[in-house]
This record gives C-alpha cells, sequence and structure tokens, in this order.
C-alpha cells in the first residue's frame, strides 16, 4: 500500500502541471535548496532545481510548460551531476554578501531574458532574485555564479544527448 502512495506521488510530480513557486513532495525526493529559471524571449526557457536529501544532493530539470511571468513547471527528471559540485554551488551562493537593492535606473526593455534564482532553508525560510538580462551591477557576485551553474548544467545535457 505505501509503495503505490510512493509511485503515484512519483507520477504526480512527473506528470501535472505546477506554479513554479510551488514545491513538489515525494518520498526520497529531499529538500527543494535552490531553483534557477531561465525565460528568454525567443529561446526555450529552462529551469534547474537542486535538492537536499539523505543520499546527498541531486539536480533536477523540470520542463518549463508556460515561461515568465506565470512560470509553470511539469516533470521532475533527475540529471546525472556530481553531489559535492552541487553541494559547492549552494554554498557559494548563500555565503554571498551584496547589496540587496535592485535595479532603480528607470530603464525599460523588451526582449530579452529573465533570470530568477531562488534559495530555499529550512522552518519556510527562503529568498529569490530576479533580473533581466544584464543584471544590477551590485548582484554581480550572484550572477557570475548563477552564469557558472547553467553552462555546468547545459553542458550536462549535452552530454545527455551525445
Amino acid at each position: 500500500m505505501l509503495q503505490k502512495k510512493e509511485d503515484a506521488d512519483w507520477n504526480r510530480i512527473r506528470t501535472e502541471p505546477r506554479p513554479a513557486n510551488q514545491d513538489v513532495f515525494a518520498h526520497g525526493i529531499g529538500q527543494l535548496r535552490m531553483q534557477l529559471i531561465v525565460c528568454p524571449s525567443f529561446e526555450e526557457p529552462v529551469a534547474w532545481e537542486i535538492r537536499q536529501g539523505s543520499d546527498g544532493w541531486k539536480l533536477y530539470r523540470p520542463k518549463v510548460l508556460h515561461p515568465w511571468p506565470n512560470v509553470q513547471l511539469v516533470g521532475y527528471d533527475a540529471t546525472p551531476f556530481p553531489s559535492e559540485r552541487l553541494a559547492s554551488f549552494f554554498h557559494s551562493v548563500t555565503s554571498i554578501t551584496m547589496p540587496i537593492t535592485p535595479d532603480l535606473t528607470g530603464n525599460i526593455g523588451l526582449d530579452g531574458t529573465i533570470f530568477q534564482i531562488a534559495i530555499h532553508g529550512d522552518m519556510f525560510s527562503s529568498w529569490s532574485f530576479q533580473w533581466w538580462s544584464e543584471p544590477p551591477n551590485q548582484w554581480s557576485s550572484l550572477s557570475n555564479i548563477v552564469s557558472e551553474m547553467l553552462m555546468a548544467f547545459a553542458s550536462t545535457v549535452s552530454l545527455m544527448r551525445s
């Protein structure tokens, strides 16, 4: 009976659409620690989620069904990636000290890419940052790590296709 429920939970998170800000739950999935979403104007959007469990850190790649501003995700495919590197990315991001002032330049834009990173702790603690194309200068330390993660995760997908 318990196995049927666990299988049903996994089937649900792999098949039912959900808002990007809604976490998923299934036996053994671990705690959501980081979510990256990239929504370019003219390319396919991508999402990555890093989870921490009793067996280490894991990378998942849900599919983006609907892009920004109301991002909808579906699916939950594990992507092979070294656990210790995911832990290192999480610790790098959570160790940053920077001003949290958003972009106040008054600039506007049309075509570009929306980047979003959300960090999740325990006891419902979390924070997120979002920017359009170029982050505010004061967020460069965060955006540099985001770029590094995105390149590393994209290369994993490229290897899987080979």
